[in-house]
């Protein structure tokens, strides 16, 4: 048992998804047989660093998830997966409904994609890790391709990759920093892509945790089809 249990975790899921094309949101497709949130769930089962565990859907899902999700939580051993809220209108509004939720224990908080079903239970533990003695790190690769900028399908410049990592998730925080990050910067910023983004805004350093390439986010078909062989083959038990 984790001596320090004092982690909220978010698991932001409210987002529409339109780039699979689908009628249902990316939350809800399945990865072979299993649901893609449930699989997200499932791998921050085992963690006893995590207090409260709160999960935010798309407004139009929060009934539906009532009625035909929670026998299938129980199943997955993700049974304390129960406070569900309601997203907004930007990731902004989605990530602050969850943030509001977080029960007074919660010192440090772990915000995650749903569409990013593979992370690694020690990359995620050396991320909270990381954060607690920092204040905020995330998860992120160093980019390995050749990294061009373009304008007008021209190439403009060629960077030095080495200087660039790709974020991922989860990213963690002191609690008190990503509060005031989301409360005074985030209704100055448009179209915010993470929330470390806010925190660097605000002045506070940012460490990142080398993660891996199966950390996906599935945004189209294509990675969807990538994640079924993740899920298939890949050794994700890291316990």
């Amino acid at each position: 048992m984790t001596e320090n249990r004092d982690v909220g975790l978010i698991i932001a899921a409210a987002g529409a998804g339109v780039r699979m094309g689908t009628a249902l949101r990316k939350p809800f497709l399945t990865i072979g047989a299993d649901p893609m949130l449930h699989i997200t769930c499932a791998r921050f089962a085992p963690l006893d660093e995590i207090v409260h565990r709160v999960i935010v859907v798309h407004p139009d899902d929060l009934h539906g998830w009532r009625e035909q999700w929670e026998e299938l939580f129980s199943n997955f051993g993700v049974e304390d997966y129960r406070d569900i809220v309601a997203g907004g209108r930007s990731r902004c509004e989605s990530v602050t409904n969850g943030l509001e939720r977080l029960n007074e224990d919660v010192c440090y908080v772990a915000i995650h994609d749903a569409a990013r079903p593979f992370p690694k239970l020690c990359d995620i533990r050396e991320c909270i890790e990381r954060a607690r003695e920092t204040g905020a790190a995330i998860v992120a690769m160093p980019v390995a391709d050749t990294l061009k900028e373009v304008e007008d399908g021209r190439i403009a410049a060629t960077h030095d990759r080495r200087r660039f990592w790709l974020a991922q998730t989860p990213q963690v925080f002191e609690r008190s920093l990503i509060e005031k990050a989301y409360r005074e910067i985030c209704p100055t910023v448009e179209n915010v892509s993470d929330d470390s983004q806010l925190v660097e805004i605000l002045g506070h350093p940012v460490y990142v945790v080398e993660g891996t390439p199966l950390n996906i986010k599935i945004t189209t078909p294509d990675d969807l089809t990538l994640a079924y062989g993740i899920q298939k083959f890949a050794q994700l038990d890291d316990e």
